[in-house]
């Protein structure tokens, strides 16, 4: 992942650890990443892509792939700052990227891709063209 490149429908997310969050060996715990995930990819659909408005139309966002890439432990005091964007659409799903950063630290990276699934057929349908050309809009905006 390149930090510096353009990074489409990007949101940021900060953090506050918390004492649960943290493993026998003092630093967050794998699982905790996979909730700030949850959580931002939630924030991305919220301001973007609306979750009811997906629901109302027989939408349902699913999850298909997490990696994770952890560079840097992350403890109970620091104070930790997540981001995520998408970064490609193709056909029937979507890429998001995120970063966990402590100042200008990079910490934990991490990659999902996401599927859109008809509710009747529980079966992948290719993403909407008015999702499509948001991320493209974004994209032709950034370059101009």
């Amino acid at each position: 992942m390149n930090t510096l490149k353009l990074r489409p429908l990007e949101i940021e997310y900060h953090i506050s650890i918390m004492p649960y969050e943290i493993d026998v060996a003092g630093i967050v715990s794998n699982i905790t990443y996979i909730r700030w995930l949850e959580n931002m990819r939630v924030m991305i659909l919220e301001k973007h892509f609306p979750i009811v408005n997906m629901l109302n139309n027989g939408i349902l966002p699913t999850l298909g792939k997490t990696e994770i890439e952890y560079r840097k432990p992350l403890t109970f005091f620091n104070k930790v700052t997540g981001k995520m964007w998408v970064s490609s659409i193709g056909e029937k799903k979507i890429v998001a990227e995120a970063e966990f950063l402590v100042g200008d630290s990079l910490h934990a990276i991490a990659s999902q891709v996401g599927f859109l699934v008809d509710k009747k057929t529980m079966r992948s349908i290719n993403i909407p063209e008015e999702i499509k050309e948001l991320y493209d809009n974004w994209d032709k905006q950034q370059t101009m």
